[in-house]
This record gives structure tokens, C-alpha cells and sequence, in this order.
């Protein structure tokens, strides 16, 4: 009894401590870029635009839809999100994974894994925050949960929620759907365990797949009746087929992948491969199910070509629930007192090791946070060191936001040739221009399907009804600004040159600058 108190009291205490440093301090960090993307895609829908069609986005729409629901609750001011995110998408996230150690390991780990993911979640880096793969990652340890419920002799209901799972995953990061068959194989790979036969394996995973079609199906109905799947075939499978999709070589990927794993996971994949014996011990079919998340990490980092490191925060819940499952043994085995006293030393080191850890990593990567709210630097001091795109900080685009704000009315409308879209956001003010994201209006060239009917449609805008303010992204280095290509092929950005000597230059922010249009 006094152990089974201790394993409970030690984790409640954990929490209660992460619960009271780190959320207060990541709520401090201002939003990514790509966040401040959907935020104004957010802002677009809760003024009755509509998705893709007025507010557009070249990814899919399930992280799209978390900013317009954000928005409508908080707004779109450059904290509103980590609000939603502390309120809603944490609090799930740590909810799924202690369920699931619950059902596969103990209490313990499930009470250990909420300030272990909390402080996974809060520290994992600016242009990681908050994004969709961190978002979607819980959700794959839920639909591994599930088949997990099934095989020990749940009802068949448990893969309807599989299936959904797996759905709503797919929507926010469609490369994620590999998760499916995933779970397929790790299925079959368990019938040793199981003595489950191939045709009861094949009928549960035909039955998760018809829930994650049946729902693809109904959204994508919905999507037709509101008259905007069109724009999302031309947005998010024209665009990225013939423009943004990939970039990078498989080698290159990979090696970006296993670098950042020496150089910045090499501890959480050790503790993880503890926590994995301890479950292999325990569960092997619990562990080759959520198991399934690593190659699945894998080969959806692959499949996006872009070899971004933060495309594999995916595997994070994995870590978190393996490395939990370290601690709440390391914890038992500690404070049995019939153990002999070496084997509860290096229990308590394996305790205390991730725990100095994760204390390190927050200390320092939430230090101007932290220097925030000692009150030692101000907030806008903070902002200066965050990017808000290519050579602007979030600071620069604040204090162009609150200039703007002094001088709109009701009917203004902005345009920012460049990534800093935090600017839409903390006005309240929208482009003419049907691109959330800067990339869709970037990166086309003549050869893309759409090239003609994007670029009219930008020739009309500033042909009738050209937006009050322009801001444009100044390179110090080039002393010319930004996304104005020089190459010989016709490009977007050819219409707002050609529209520039309408505009007068009326205030600078470091590189951002901002120009009104000419009485």
C-alpha cells in the first residue's frame, strides 16, 4: 500500500509542479508563422468567407478548422491560439496518452506521462509549436489504443472510433493516413500474441478503413454543398502536385533526421527504448501497436519531401508514452525496500535523469519567457527575437500592425507580399487576394495549371480595387525587396511591381515596409 501511494504521490506532484512553471511560460511565446497562416484563415471564415475559396491554404483543413474554432472563442491576437492550445489541445493530447498507459502498462505511467508530455509539448521549439504534426500525433495513439481495446476482446464499436481517429488525423496531415496500414501490419505481426485469425484481422481493419471512408465521404460532400471543393482540389492536390510538393532527396532527408536525433534526441530515445523493454515485458502486442507510430513518423517525413525536422515531431506522444513507462518503473523500483540498494540506485538514476532533462530543456528554451515575466527584458524585446518571416521579427511586424491600426477604417483592406502574416491578425484586416499562404503566391511559375487564372485574378484586383496598404519585406543584404523575381519567365509577383509606383513608402520597421496607396 505505502508503494502503490508513493507511485501515485510522487507523479501528482510532478504535474502540479510542470502545471505551475510551463504553461504560464509557453503561453508567453508568440506564434509561428505558419500558425499566424491559420489564424488568418480563421479570422477570413469568422467574418462568413469561406475556406480555400477567400482564405486559402495548401495544406489539408483539419488544423485550419482548430484556428477558426480558436478564433471564434479567443480571436486572432498573437496569444489567442496558445490560449486554445492550453484550454483544448494539450489538455486531449495528455488525456489520450494516459488513457492508453492506463490500458497497456499501469496507473502510474499514465499520472507520469501528463507533466512528462507537458513538458515535451511546451519546450519542442518555435517553429514546431503548435503545428499540425503535434496536433494530429496524439490521435495516432489513440487509433493504436483501439485496436488495442479490440484485440484483448473489446466490441467492434472501438474501431469506429479507430477509424475516426484515424480520420481526423488524415485531415490535418494527410501523409499521417499511413497510420492505417501501419496498424494493419503491426495486426498481423501480432498474431502470434493474439492467436487472432487472418480473417477476423481483416474484417476489424475493413471496418476501421470503411469509418475513415465514410467520413472522408461525408466531408467531402460538405465541402462540394458550401461550393468550395473545387478551390481545395486546385489548393491542395493541383498546387502541391505540380509546385510545392517535394524538394529534398531521400538521403538528404535522412540525414537531417538521424543528425537531429544524435544531436537533440539521443536521451529520449534511449529512456524510450527502456520504457519499450519494460512494455515488451508487460504487453508486446501494446508495443507493437503504438509501436507502428515510429515507421509511420518515418515514412510520412519521406512522403512530404521537404525534410523539415519538425515534420517528425509526429513520433513526440511515442516518446512521451515510452519514456513514462521508464520513469513509473524506474519509480517502483526505487522505493521497494526488498530490492537490493544498487538496483534502487540506478532506478532513481533512470528517475531522476529525464527529469533533469526536461528541466534543462525548459530552462533554456523558454529563457525569454522566463526573463518576461521576471519582468528583466519587455514583451516587445521578446518579440524582436523571434522570425516572423525572412529578416523580420515578430517585434517589426507589431509595431507595423499597431501603426496600420492607427490609421485604417471599416473598409481597409492589406496586403503583405511575404510571410508575415501576423499583421492580418492584429488588425483585424484582410488581403483582396484569395492566398493565406504566401507560398501558393510565391512559387508558380507558367508551367503550373493555374498560373494564368491566378495571375488575372491578381490583375484585377489591383486593376479595381487595390488594397490601402502594401508591406513589403526589405533584404539588407540584396538592399532590394523580397519575392521579386528576377528570372525571365513571367511570375505573380510581376503584377505587384508593376503596381508599386501607385504606392508611396509611408513608414519603416526594420526590413518591413509598409506603403500606402497614392491619393
Amino acid at each position: 500500500m505505502v508503494i502503490s501511494r508513493a507511485c501515485i504521490f510522487f507523479p501528482i506532484i510532478g504535474a502540479a509542479a510542470v502545471l505551475l512553471a510551463l504553461p504560464p511560460l509557453y503561453y508567453l511565446l508568440p506564434v509561428n508563422p505558419d500558425s499566424a497562416v491559420y489564424d488568418y484563415v480563421g479570422l477570413v471564415v469568422n467574418q462568413g468567407g469561406k475556406l480555400y475559396q477567400d482564405a486559402a491554404d495548401q495544406n489539408w483543413p483539419g488544423q485550419m478548422l482548430i484556428h477558426v474554432a480558436s478564433v471564434a472563442l479567443f480571436g486572432s491576437d498573437i496569444q489567442s491560439y496558445r490560449t486554445f492550445e492550453l484550454l483544448f489541445i494539450l489538455p486531449l493530447s495528455c488525456l489520450i496518452i494516459a488513457i492508453s498507459l492506463d490500458k497497456i502498462y499501469n496507473r502510474t505511467a499514465a499520472l507520469i506521462s501528463i507533466p512528462v508530455y507537458i513538458a515535451i509539448y511546451t519546450t519542442i521549439g518555435y517553429w514546431a509549436d503548435g503545428q499540425r504534426e503535434i496536433v494530429a500525433a496524439p490521435l495516432l495513439v489513440g487509433a493504436a489504443l483501439m485496436l488495442y481495446l479490440r484485440v484483448i476482446g473489446g466490441s467492434r464499436r472501438v474501431l469506429i472510433c479507430m477509424g475516426a481517429f484515424l480520420f481526423v488525423a488524415m485531415l490535418i496531415r494527410p501523409t499521417l493516413l499511413i497510420m492505417a496500414p501501419m496498424l494493419a501490419i503491426a495486426d498481423v505481426s501480432a498474431k502470434r500474441y493474439t492467436n487472432r485469425t487472418l480473417s477476423t484481422i481483416f474484417w476489424d481493419q475493413a471496418l476501421s478503413t470503411f469509418i475513415l471512408i465514410f467520413l472522408t465521404l461525408c466531408t467531402a460532400v460538405l465541402a462540394h454543398y458550401l461550393g468550395i471543393l473545387n478551390h481545395w482540389f486546385d489548393i491542395s492536390i493541383l498546387f502541391n502536385l505540380q509546385v510545392y510538393g517535394g524538394g529534398k532527396t531521400t538521403v538528404e532527408i535522412l540525414r537531417a533526421l538521424i543528425t537531429n536525433a544524435i544531436s537533440s534526441w539521443h536521451w529520449f530515445i534511449l529512456w524510450s527504448i527502456i520504457g519499450a523493454l519494460a512494455l515488451r515485458r508487460k504487453s508486446p502486442v501494446a508495443l507493437i501497436f503504438v509501436g507502428a507510430i515510429a515507421p509511420a513518423t518515418l515514412i510520412s517525413v519521406l512522403a512530404q519531401g521537404k525534410g523539415f525536422i519538425y515534420h517528425a515531431v509526429v513520433i513526440y506522444p511515442l516518446f512521451a508514452l515510452l519514456i513514462s513507462i521508464a520513469m513509473a518503473t524506474g519509480l517502483r523500483f526505487a522505493i521497494e525496500k526488498n530490492r537490493a540498494t544498487y538496483i534502487r540506485l540506478a532506478a532513481a538514476i533512470i528517475l531522476c535523469i529525464p527529469v533533469v532533462d526536461f528541466a534543462k530543456k525548459a530552462w533554456s528554451g523558454l529563457s525569454l519567457q522566463r526573463a518576461v515575466m521576471l519582468r528583466k527584458i519587455s514583451a516587445m524585446e521578446m518579440y524582436d527575437q523571434y522570425p516572423a518571416g525572412e529578416h523580420v521579427t515578430v517585434g517589426d511586424v507589431v509595431r507595423a500592425a499597431d501603426y496600420i491600426n492607427s490609421l485604417k477604417t471599416e473598409d481597409t483592406e492589406i496586403l503583405v507580399w511575404g510571410r508575415p502574416c501576423h499583421v492580418y491578425n492584429l488588425t483585424g484586416l484582410t488581403s483582396p487576394l484569395f492566398a493565406a499562404s504566401f507560398a501558393l503566391l510565391d512559387e508558380p511559375t507558367p508551367s503550373f495549371e493555374l498560373f494564368d487564372k491566378w495571375h488575372q485574378h491578381i490583375e484585377d484586383v489591383f486593376g479595381i480595387s487595390p488594397p490601402e496598404f502594401l508591406l513589403l519585406v526589405k533584404n539588407p543584404v540584396k538592399n532590394e525587396y523580397e519575392h521579386f523575381h528576377e528570372d525571365s519567365q513571367p511570375r505573380l509577383s510581376d503584377v505587384i511591381k508593376s503596381a508599386l509606383p501607385r504606392y508611396q513608402l509611408e513608414r519603416t520597421f526594420s526590413n518591413l515596409h509598409v506603403f500606402k496607396l497614392a491619393n
